[in-house]
């Protein structure tokens, strides 16, 4: 643990603006006229400095950033020129050339929250006329909440048990000035600023508001620079506006959660609330009674902070738990660059791989590498990026560029869809980033060249494809790379991995203990074990993103296909070695592997279960796995491995689950009924989903947890037994309220679908036109008062009703309460509603398995056939 460190470091003009930790643990702040220095080519017989390539260069410092810049413009068409232009990344370099030691505790971290006037419609940047209401902040380096609102509160009398202190104001300009005041004083100016959405929500609005309260130079003291600057980028096919502050990282931890959080799996939703259920065990403050938050400011000011500082307090319940900011920080210091930057791909490994060259005394070339005219192989039928009709090579999907598809991806089979008994899976270990050290590629090692023709997937597994030459490794879409010496990527890839080895079996081994002692210890310890692996091996495999992405300076389609087609040729190896070995065992031409996805085998092993009655099939299938299927796996690798001439060995394939039941509806759709997984045997089954739609957000809360609960009976009972669920789960949906059962959604395009004639206009979207027809009751009825118009951008439920009803319409939406005052609860369509909650998508799991929502007669069922 060090105490000098950087927390931020920003360039403007000819400075770097440095903000960080001196050795006494003191903030520092300090401008940099940074003086870059940069490389040329020499003919000297012996220099200190070499390109990747090996040819002797010399360093040459310029005195201003702007010097470096004019230098650039005006030779790099007649000279190679050598080094890093991206001055930040080759300033902490120089500064700290080697691994950066830091003090999490000394980094000041600030969760926030805000909260804003409702019933005037969603808060927008770009028109900011929602007030904010109240500003809830806790920093890591104090032991109390901080809170700035307009109302009365008394912080004694608080339902949360912890400290606060609370800053009254008459006015919102007067609340956000000291708010603002605050921050702005250098011994509180935060390194890290975190919270729930806030890089398009609280922090963008909390910046617009403030300028149009106050002025734009409030504004600017947030950054302990004066530098706030406003960008935009394209998300769900619009523009979201953010915030940079600079001298501030912003880290919304959101963001973070669904980057690094990977062990709790894909979420039905990734609201705050979800997230710490599934995470915590805890939820926000319930209001209930109050209907809507509106409701709850004006009628219990006092719970209304309370539901503020809880917000605040789940995050940072979630990093204590999760320590997903401590490990940003430790990815970030990896590779030398700004916290922000570990949340992109190429800016980390561009940082990264420069990092390792120059403890190596050795430089880059400034531009992109030079890219082979190669032309790719191609997505095709059993490819992952290929999504066309056979025969075609590539057909790019609607987001995506025609050049940005053109690479091959990872193999997945099509399916044996249906329901499966006793299942094995086989993880090939970090697939990609093994692949690239064993096959040793690296921009300095390959030889564009000596590409051998002929050679993909299918030569490779027919036996078909050329030898490589003795002093090549070859890569399966025949690109050479020289295996006389470790290339600098391979070399950090095996850094890295063994460190993730040495997490994950520390990780396994608090698992076990985990399944014979509760302890909140032990569980805490396992999920920052699991996750810090997880966030390793994320950064391993974005590395590969990075490689096929054509901003990357080291972007060379040969090379990025190469990875990916050996990889369709490693688990087309696995299967056929697998399908020979059972085939061989039970005489028979079964096809076995049920399932392929890119790096995982799924392998159907009843009929070994079946074979051996008397054993314990858990225990039968572990050994199984180990002594029999393993070994074959290793005698193909190593086939594999002579056929490519490889580096260096990498390829391990390690039984990951056993399930003794598994359910299939389509590619990377699956439910598994999990005993054991790697080698931690559970007291009860878990169940592993994967792709499957029927848990979402937008179904609701009731539906999925009744769904999760009949995933259970469909691999542990009968056909029956899931009917007489479904049958008695109808009886309980019926007796549930309207919000209860209704679609969540979020509202948009209100105004543009308003009709005064006719309400809403034609084509308007069914839940756009029950609120439409919400607020237009809420004013035939006088109820304005008493409950919040919908606007646009508000979540919304919506249900469908029967008809006749006094409006003749088939649909009602509302914010959160349907007000009984319409008189329409008792044309609640519950028939439909059940079969659009429920049925239709648990409909997409029984069909795959050939069962029935209810009982067929035999009659129907002869018709039917």
């Amino acid at each position: 643990m060090s105490n000098n460190f950087y927390t931020s470091v920003e360039q403007y003009g000819k400075n770097l603006l440095y903000r960080g930790y001196d050795e006494n643990c003191k903030k520092i702040q300090k401008r940099v006229p940074y003086k870059p220095t940069l490389y040329l080519e020499s003919k000297e017989r012996h220099t200190e400095w070499h390109t990747i390539d090996g040819n002797n260069v010399q360093p040459i410092q310029f005195s201003s950033i702007t010097e470096c810049k004019e230098f650039i413009k005006t030779h790099q068409h007649v000279a190679n020129i050598y080094g890093n232009k991206k001055h930040i990344p080759a300033f902490i370099q120089h500064i700290y050339p080697n691994e950066i030691k830091f003090n999490r505790e000394l980094v000041d971290v600030w969760h926030f929250d805000i909260e804003t006037e409702y019933g005037m419609g969603f808060p927008n940047v770009d028109n900011p006329h929602v007030p904010i209401l109240s500003i809830a902040l806790k920093s890591s380096r104090e032991t109390f909440y901080r809170v700035w609102g307009m109302g009365d509160y008394d912080s004694k009398k608080s339902e949360l048990d912890v400290d606060i202190e609370y800053y009254k104001f008459t006015s919102e300009a007067e609340m956000l000035a000291n708010f603002i005041d605050h921050w702005s004083k250098p011994e509180n100016t935060p390194d890290i600023i975190t919270g729930w959405n806030t890089r398009f929500f609280d922090i963008p609005y909390l910046i617009a508001r403030s300028a149009h309260v106050l002025d734009e130079s409030f504004v600017k003291n947030l950054s302990p620079w004066k530098l706030v600057n406003r960008d935009e980028v394209k998300r769900f096919g619009r523009l979201d506006t953010y915030y940079t502050i600079k001298g501030v990282s912003s880290l919304d931890y959101m963001e973070l959660f669904k980057k690094f959080a990977y062990t709790y799996g894909q979420q039905e939703s990734y609201s705050l609330s979800h997230i710490s259920q599934v995470v915590l065990g805890s939820d926000k403050i319930d209001y209930g009674e109050y209907g809507n938050l509106k409701n709850l400011c004006e009628q219990n000011y006092q719970k209304f902070i309370d539901y503020n500082i809880k917000d605040v307090q789940l995050i940072e319940q979630l990093e204590d738990k999760l320590g997903l900011i401590t490990l940003v920080m430790t990815v970030a210091y990896m590779g030398g660059v700004n916290y922000e930057q570990t949340l992109g791909t190429t800016a980390i490994w561009d940082a990264i791989i420069y990092r390792n060259l120059c403890r190596k005394k050795q430089v880059p070339n400034i531009n992109q590498m030079p890219q082979s005219p190669y032309k790719v192989y191609g997505a095709k039928p059993g490819s992952v990026t290929y999504s066309g009709r056979p025969g075609d090579r590539v057909k790019p999907s609607a987001n995506q560029k025609p050049e940005d598809a053109m690479i091959a991806g990872g193999y997945v089979k099509e399916v044996q869809e249906g329901m499966h008994n006793w299942v094995l899976s086989f993880d090939l270990n970090s697939l990609y980033p093994n692949i690239i050290v064993q096959n040793n590629i690296s921009p300095e090692t390959l030889r564009p060249d000596d590409l051998s023709f002929g050679v993909n997937p299918d030569s490779i597994i027919d036996g078909s494809a050329p030898t490589p030459p003795e002093h090549y490794a070859m890569a399966c879409n025949g690109a050479m790379f020289v295996n006389g010496k470790q290339g600098i990527i391979p070399e950090i890839i095996e850094r890295l991995y063994a460190h993730r080895v040495d997490v994950k079996n520390e990780m396994l081994k608090k698992k076990r203990e985990q399944q014979i002692k509760n302890s909140k210890a032990i569980d805490i310890e396992v999920t920052r074990l699991e996750t810090t692996q997880h966030a390793i091996k994320i950064l391993l495999n974005s590395l590969y993103g990075a490689m096929a992405n054509k901003y990357f300076k080291y972007y060379e389609p040969m090379m990025a296909e190469g990875v990916t087609l050996t990889g369709q040729s490693v688990i087309r190896t696995s299967e056929k070695a697998v399908n020979d070995l059972l085939q061989k065992i039970f005489k028979d031409n079964a096809d076995r592997v049920i399932a392929i996805d890119t790096d995982s085998l799924y392998v159907n092993v009843d009929d070994v279960v079946k074979a051996q009655p008397d054993q314990d099939p858990v225990e039968l299938l572990d050994g199984f796995a180990k002594k029999i299927i393993e070994p074959e796996l290793e005698k193909a690798f190593k086939q594999f491995e002579i056929k490519t001439n490889a580096f260096k060995p990498r390829m391990v394939m390690k039984r990951e689950v056993i399930a003794d039941r598994a359910i299939w509806t389509a590619k990377k759709r699956y439910i598994l009924q999990v005993l054991d997984s790697e080698g931690v045997r559970f007291a009860e089954p878990k169940i592993k989903m994967m792709g499957i739609e029927a848990v979402k957000s937008s179904t609701p809360m009731p539906c999925r947890k009744a769904m999760k609960d009949m995933f259970s009976i469909m691999l542990t009972g009968s056909e029956e037994e899931t009917q007489k669920a479904i049958k008695d789960f109808k009886v309980e949906f019926k007796k549930l309220p309207p919000e209860e059962i209704a679609f969540p959604r979020s509202c948009n395009g209100i105004d543009d679908y308003s009709s005064r004639s006719s309400i809403y206009a034609k084509g308007t979207p069914m839940h756009v036109r029950g609120s439409l027809l919400y607020n237009h009751q809420l004013k035939v009825l006088g109820l304005e008062d008493d409950y919040e118009q919908i606007q646009n951008g508000n979540k919304i439920k919506f249900i469908y009703m029967s008809i006749p009803n006094p409006l003749q319409e088939n649909v009602m939406s509302f914010d959160s309460i349907l007000p009984p005052e319409f008189g329409l609860h008792k044309y609640i369509d519950y028939d439909k509603q059940f079969q659009k909650t429920f049925i239709d998508p648990l409909e997409i799991i029984l069909d795959a398995i050939g069962w029935t929502v209810e009982p067929v007669s035999d009659l129907q069922a002869f018709f039917e056939f």
